[in-house]
């Protein structure tokens, strides 16, 4: 019997290390590689494929500090993760971080490469990058917006859906410096329709579309100039993941004279409240279910122990 219960706890115990290798997930660099130097605009290439995918962010870690580079809205294997600026970091050492962020909004932190940022041009930049960082890839089961300010005029966004349970948040985009590109911002939206209001100043105009998925839109604030005062939205064509149709920089200059597509303005709608997806520090989620067995298994075990002992009591009376 002892040997049964013993059996029964080794079948009910879960296998831990097949569980981890099943559940790791397949992320690597492969430029810039290990202690490579990067003074000009350069790609960073690799896979970046893990399950219940969300969206990945990539950092780079130095003197402390986790910078933001750069966020991804579509896995990638053996391709264009984002583009590095390294103008728009102090020269110095840094590590890469990929952070896998699960739709659980969980994430994981995986540690790239070390590498050296060496700028002949005196960095910082002062603005912007001269790249946008982001590549354009269409989602699965999402759409992706950019949202672009080509005005000199700071401007504030919210977006929402009269639809319950959709994406929502508010915006901030600084007015464009020149010599730089747009100030722009990418966001992940569930399929629907939306509607939102820009502001600039005291000006304010509403505008709407409905998002499809596996789409991807850019929204182009005009500013008040030749008295135009509205946001176009367009359909456009993502990046292309294997880096055939992949620029270094923007993929086009973009001048506030677009035309409305698939898209129609609405009546302004009310500010939607900020909603963040990630909390300040993800942990990862520890399943309770081994510990159940175990305990289930401990308590057979005490049993059988117990009967045997009772059996073996009466029998020696």
């Amino acid at each position: 019997m002892v040997i049964i219960a013993t059996v029964a706890i080794l079948l009910l115990r879960p296998n831990n290390q097949g569980q981890v290798l099943a559940e790791t997930p397949t992320v690597s660099i492969t430029s810039p590689a290990e202690q490579a130097t990067v003074s000009s605009l350069a790609v960073i290439v690799g896979t970046v494929d893990f399950a219940d995918f969300l969206k990945y962010e990539i950092f780079l870690q130095g003197g402390g500090n986790m910078i933001w580079a750069a966020v991804g809205y579509s896995p990638v294997t053996n391709g264009n993760l984002a583009r590095l600026d390294p103008r728009t970091f102090a020269d110095g050492t840094y590590r890469m971080i990929v952070r896998q962020v699960r739709k659980d909004s969980n994430y994981t932190d995986f540690t790239g490469p070390t590498f050296k940022i060496d700028n002949p041009l005196n960095a910082p930049l002062p603005y912007y990058p001269e790249v946008e960082p982001n590549f354009l890839y269409p989602a699965a089961g999402k759409a992706i917006a950019r949202f672009r300010n080509c005005t000199g005029s700071n401007i504030e966004l919210d977006y929402g859906s009269p639809t319950p349970f959709l994406s929502s948040g508010q915006i901030k985009l600084a007015g464009k410096k020149e010599g730089v590109i747009c100030a722009f911002a990418d966001i992940m939206l569930l399929p629907g329709e939306y509607r939102g209001t820009a502001r600039e100043g005291n000006n304010a105009t509403g505008y709407g579309f409905m998002a499809e998925a596996g789409k991807v839109y850019q929204l182009l604030y005009n500013g008040t100039a030749v008295g135009k005062f509205n946001i176009t939205v367009e359909t456009i064509k993502g990046d292309d993941k294997t880096g055939k149709a992949s620029s270094l920089v923007q993929t086009a200059v973009v001048t506030p004279t677009l035309s409305v597509s698939n898209a129609s303005v609405v009546a302004p709608a009310a500010p939607v409240a900020e909603k963040k997806v990630l909390p300040e520090s993800g942990q990862e989620i520890i399943s309770q279910t081994p510990f159940v067995l175990e305990g289930m298994a401990f308590i057979l075990f005490m049993v059988v122990t117990g009967v045997i002992a009772i059996y073996r009591g009466r029998y020696a009376m």
